[in-house]
């Protein structure tokens, strides 16, 4: 099978670098000067062995110096120091830590960048390791880089790792947790040439040196001398950011036209002859166009996560294209699909390897795989579990088009800033997820299906993680170590509290298990990107807490961890919540490293049992509490606890907890999967039941199954585990910005599967044919009805009551308006000492009938701060420029006493320095600007914020 090659390369053509032939020659003369400097304390047969020996296979040591010297301070002396300063380096400082007031982790060097004033890094560090040692091995080099640039506290978004041969330059993307390898130049050939030169012709250095290795230095300083640095980081924000949109736009295109027949061109919609969910798959006859567009998602995760598996090196890197090129070779009985990806999902990637079958064990394709747990790779579609996925075939034509796209673009997890990354993924995910958009009242359905940028994910995250985690440190710090909460005080953040901690391994241990207790959710969470943020934040903390007693577990394992303990969503389309499963597969397999593959054990790569975290369902219906009856017959709720949860649900928490513990154990953990699912039917019948009359008592005509199309979620239920731990602590998102109504794309794409991407007097035609069939009409009717009975129930019930508010004496409606909804869930979701960040339409903050919503927040919650912006087509370019739209973040218990606030900003700099920057308003200019309806005022100065705070009557000229 041939391939192109990635459509686009990276290269510093964006960026004013130069190199000249005078540079290169002084790098040379350096580097000559340098290996004699190490032949004055190293025997030559060593230095060889060193300039020789691939890396980690024969490290610098302190017996090989005659003077017995340290190896990492005579690395740095005679071979770094000298090549940093010859590339302009003339202003270093040494041991450089954060800017905390505890002494923490150490970077060997530091240069000052607060003088550059288009970079908002304040610094450059470098980690220095000894001759040869692996740069990449766990704990150093590379890692330790990469650990502080992930520490804000480091003010660093630039880092370099090298042993003197090797350099390696990052970049650290803080808002979407990601590190950029902008270049890495290996200069060994050259040392050892100049070594051979020395010990034998002795040629002048710059004569002896070939051309490629020549070229080896003009890399090396067309990006690591300093003046072409600081032209690297002064635009490497936009270049790359550039070149990231680019890539994302193309494969997105390309992906779209294979998966669903769509490509566009020039705001021009044209459909493809044959594509994936076109008539690429042959379904069973059971299956319906849900279940052909859901197991289309399944067969894209798994061949994407093959891709990524490649690039790890877990399996072959050239897998998906050697089975394509063995089929077309050979002569087989059944498809491409059949003879090779339904054996390589089911009975390999699905199956352990002592247990697999023998004629699986004998294709040599297979080889070596390993087994990853059954959550990915199930053969059950999850919308419906009685249909069997391996009665599912794919078109030939079809799946190698799909391989073919796959093989086009260079997949890598940690890679260069233009390969197909996770967070690349997860934007083209969110897109498509319009295509995939089937049920009522989809809670993604346009404005709320568009992608979060990474800023925010990345700032709703770091606002809530930190203050939950550094409430919850500070409680067990004073309560069960004894600290004064003057002492704790002293710390303004929660990572100046752990460097203020001691290393000892108990107190660490402690609040390591606090971690694990933080539940986070996103209830509306679409592909997943506010949880991948968060997943991020938390792996964070837990490596910081680690290293107070220099400890460097995996990464993988702790995001791992993370995943399994700490992170829930929830989503009412099918098809999302498996892409959001991905994601988070995908994030833990992308800290994978070549060292941890050879020690770990079969439980420890397999990936973590999550079914359970990730779940489908409607988010506005169903319980938070338990359902009781008043005297006067009427529905409430009894305030859940710990307790009550754990006495009913005992059963369920169980199963759940043992599926989890059992990943690495297929059978047994199927078996309990199995338990908690018909546990949790069983209960959930009962609570549909309740939720049933409750829905009778306000509506009429409500049948089991319109309450089966509305796919209520028992939140007690169906997260008892974490009810019964006390809820959860931590809520994120973007919840959808819609109002609830009937869409045709939503009914008719159930009986024309290719409806949702037709021009829209296309669809004005189809839905005419379709509604001439009776079956069909009768049909659409019955599903504006079922919309028409939710909105009542949301109006008329008792579960949702700050959705009409009065102002002057008048009712105002939300108008079924979604976001409202979401926030006032929120409210019931949250632990009373729970932290909440949620992205809503700015009619939130300023709408006559979201007055209730304000008075809560302003009464029964704590507001940490509130930004809000005026689109203006730069963070979300399909809405219309004058959207506003809001970030507010609250401690879902006390009151707020002051707003911290900045309004109608244009552009997302903001949230990277929001202290600084924000209003300081007093709950007095909060009640009194607007008395009545309660409007948050959008003032742009503290001095407007002081005349309305000295006024007896708020007025705004």
């Amino acid at each position: 099978m041939s391939t192109t090659g990635t459509p686009t390369e990276f290269d510093f053509d964006g960026f004013d670098t130069s190199v000249s032939t005078e540079d290169e020659d002084r790098i040379i003369e350096i580097i000559d000067e340098s290996i004699r400097r190490l032949r004055d304390q190293i025997k030559d047969d060593s230095v060889e062995g060193l300039l020789d020996a691939k890396p980690g296979d024969y490290v610098l040591k302190t017996d090989f110096t005659r003077d017995k010297l340290d190896p990492e301070p005579f690395t740095k002396s005679r071979v770094i120091e000298p090549i940093f300063e010859a590339l302009g380096y003339d202003d270093y400082g040494h041991e450089a830590g954060d800017f905390s007031s505890e002494r923490g982790m150490q970077a060997d060097y530091s240069v000052s960048l607060r003088d550059v004033e288009s970079v908002d890094s304040s610094r450059l560090l470098i980690e220095a390791e000894p001759i040869n040692k692996h740069l990449k091995n766990r704990g150093h080099g590379l890692d330790q880089v990469k650990n502080w640039l992930s520490q804000r506290e480091f003010e660093s978004d630039f880092g370099f790792a090298t042993d003197g041969l090797r350099w390696i330059f990052v970049r650290y993307d803080a808002d979407s947790y990601t590190h950029d390898i902008i270049e890495e130049v290996d200069l060994q050939p050259l040392f050892f040439t100049l070594f051979e030169n020395q010990t034998t012709v002795q040629d002048p250095p710059t004569d002896a040196v070939p051309e490629e290795e020549r070229e080896l230095v003009a890399r090396l300083i067309q990006t690591f001398q300093y003046d072409n640095f600081l032209s690297i980081i002064d635009d490497a924000r936009e270049v790359i950011k550039k070149k990231q949109e680019e890539i994302t736009d193309e494969f997105y295109d390309d992906y779209i036209q294979t998966v669903f027949g769509v490509a566009e061109e020039d705001d021009d919609t044209e459909r493809r002859a044959r594509s994936l969910v076109g008539d690429g798959i042959i379904p069973p006859d059971e299956a319906d166009g849900d279940d052909v567009r859901l197991f289309s998602v399944d067969l894209m995760n798994r061949l994407i996560f093959i891709k990524f598996l490649e690039d790890k090196k877990i399996v072959r890197p050239d897998l998906l294209s050697k089975i394509v090129d063995t089929y077309e070779d050979g002569v087989y009985p059944q498809s491409l699909y059949k003879s090779f990806f339904d054996p390589l999902f089911y009975d390999v990637l699905n199956v352990k390897p002592d247990v697999r079958d023998e004629q699986i064990q004998d294709i040599d394709l297979f080889t070596g795989i390993p087994y990853l747990n059954g959550g990915l790779f199930r053969p059950e579609l999850s919308s419906s579990p009685d249909i069997d996925e391996r009665q599912f075939d794919v078109r030939d034509s079809v799946l190698e088009s799909i391989i073919d796209l796959l093989e086009r673009y260079q997949f890598s997890a940690d890679g260069g800033p233009v390969d197909i990354d996770p967070s690349v993924l997860g934007n083209v995910f969110e897109k498509t997820i319009n295509y995939l958009t089937t049920d009522p009242g989809d809670q993604n359905a346009d404005l709320g299906a568009y992608y979060t940028p990474k800023e925010i994910t990345r700032f709703c995250a770091e606002e809530t993680v930190r203050p939950a985690l550094y409430d919850q440190f500070a409680q067990v710090i004073t309560e069960e170590h004894g600290w004064p909460e003057a002492e704790i005080e002293r710390y303004d953040t929660l990572y100046e509290l752990i460097d203020g901690l001691p290393g000892s391994k108990d107190l660490i241990n402690r609040l390591l298990d606090e971690v694990n207790e933080l539940y986070v959710v996103d209830p509306g969470m679409g592909s997943g990107h506010f949880l991948t943020s968060v997943v991020e934040e938390i792996v964070n903390v837990r490596q910081a807490l680690y290293a107070r007693y220099d400890a460097y577990p995996p990464r993988h394992r702790i995001k791992k961890t993370t995943v399994q303990n700490n992170i829930f969503g929830v989503d009412i389309m099918q098809p999302a919540v498996e892409i959001g499963k991905l994601r988070l597969w995908l994030s833990i397999i992308s800290e994978l490293q070549e060292e941890d593959l050879e020690e770990m054990r079969t439980e420890e790569l397999a990936l973590p049992n999550i079914t359970f975290n990730i779940r489908s369902g409607n988010t506005l219906i169903g319980y938070v509490g338990f359902p009781e009856e008043t005297d006067d017959g009427l529905a409430t709720f009894e305030r859940w606890n710990e307790d009550s949860v754990r006495s009913r649900y005992e059963d369920v928490i169980t199963e759940i907890e043992l599926h989890e513990e059992y990943n690495a154990f297929p059978e047994r953990a199927e078996k309990h999967r199995q338990n908690a699912k018909r546990l949790l039917k069983e209960y959930r019948s009962d609570l549909d039941d309740e939720i049933l009359d409750d829905f009778r008592d306000v509506v009429e005509d409500v049948t089991e199954g319109d309450l089966e199309d509305y796919t209520p979620f028992h939140w007690v239920l169906e997260f008892a585990e974490v009810y019964a731990d006390g809820g959860f602590d931590v809520i994120v998102g973007n919840p959808p910005w819609d109002r609830l109504r009937p869409t045709r794309d939503d009914f008719f794409v159930r009986y024309d599967k290719e409806f949702q991407s037709l021009l829209p007097e296309e669809k004005d035609r189809r839905q005419d044919v379709l509604r001439g069939e009776p079956e069909i009409e009768e049909g659409w009717k019955e599903y504006q009805r079922e919309i028409e009975l939710v909105t009542e129930y949301f109006h008329k019930s008792g579960e949702y009551q700050m959705q009409k508010p009065k102002i002057g004496g008048q009712s105002q409606g939300t108008e079924n308006d979604l976001s409202a909804l979401f926030l006032e869930r929120v409210f019931q979701l949250a632990k009373d000492d729970g932290y909440v960040t949620q992205v809503v339409p700015g009619a939130i903050f300023n709408g006559a009938s979201t007055k209730d919503l304000r008075t809560h927040l302003l009464d029964e919650t704590s507001i940490q701060s509130l930004v809000t912006f005026e689109n203006r087509g730069i963070i979300f370019p399909d809405i219309h420029n004058q959207y506003n739209f809001g970030i507010v973040t609250f401690k879902n218990s006390g009151r707020t006493e002051d707003l911290y606030g900045i309004f109608q900003q244009v552009g997302m700099d903001v949230l990277a320095n929001i202290e600084e920057n924000a209003l300081t308003i007093p709950r007095r200019v909060l009640r009194e600007y607007s008395p009545e309806a309660r409007i948050f005022p959008y003032l742009q100065s503290q001095k407007e914020v002081d005349v309305l705070t000295r006024w007896k009557f708020c007025y705004i000229p």
